[in-house]
């Protein structure tokens, strides 16, 4: 077991001053068994390891300062539609930090970010009498993180999902002390994805078509 937490971390450059440091924490941990089945013949072998880790992202973007809000903007004014307020109050968060002009000023935040990976594998080993040999080996590998943005409003996130699968099965025969055959085969299955997510509810006088 190795762990991990944010007790003796620095804050980030873009952490607010009067906030504590975001959140932090990691584990990694696994173990490993191997042992006889059947003495001098059979053999297993096992591992596992995962990581599980909570990681406060600070993010820092533009947003739209309270003038613009209103539709005054540097040397001009802008009449806005009444509807327009509503789509930048829900998807657009007040900002919170220095103005970058133009309309635009700064908005601070800390998500956190979890990641959540398991591992594991499995291998057999047999020696027949007569010098023959087997061994059959199966791995799996799964890892979820939903992924914060860091540079744009926190209204979505991207899940991330990859698991991976291998097989293996090798069979050595020994014909005499100068041949060896070995058959070996395998089956490898990977899958990744990866889904943008919303993480605001948006109220359904703003959506454009019923439902």
């Amino acid at each position: 077991e190795f762990y991990r937490n944010s007790s003796l971390d620095a804050k980030n450059y873009f952490d607010p001053r009067d906030k504590p440091i975001p959140d932090f924490y990691r584990h990694q941990f696994g173990a490993v068994f191997g042992g006889p089945i059947a003495r001098d013949r059979t053999f297993y072998f096992t591992a596992f390891e995962s990581l599980i880790e909570r990681l406060g992202v600070t993010g820092v973007t533009a947003v739209p300062d309270d003038d613009a809000r209103r539709g005054i903007l540097p040397g001009r004014a802008v009449s806005l539609h009444p509807a327009i307020p509503a789509y930048l109050d829900t998807l657009f968060p007040h900002a919170n930090g220095r103005s970058l002009g133009g309309g635009a000023a700064e908005y601070l935040f800390t998500e956190t970010q979890p990641t959540d990976e398991y591992f594991g594998q499995v291998r057999i080993d047999h020696r027949f009498k007569g010098g023959d040999s087997l061994f059959s080996r199966y791995t799996f590998d799964d890892g979820r993180v939903d992924r914060v943005p860091p540079s744009k409003p926190p209204v979505s996130i991207t899940q991330e999902h990859s698991r991976n699968q291998y097989v293996t099965v090798e069979h050595q025969h020994l014909f005499s002390s100068a041949l060896l055959n070995t058959i070996k085969g395998g089956i490898n299955r990977s899958v990744s994805l990866a889904d943008n997510v919303r993480t605001l509810d948006i109220p359904p006088a703003l959506s454009w078509l019923p439902g």
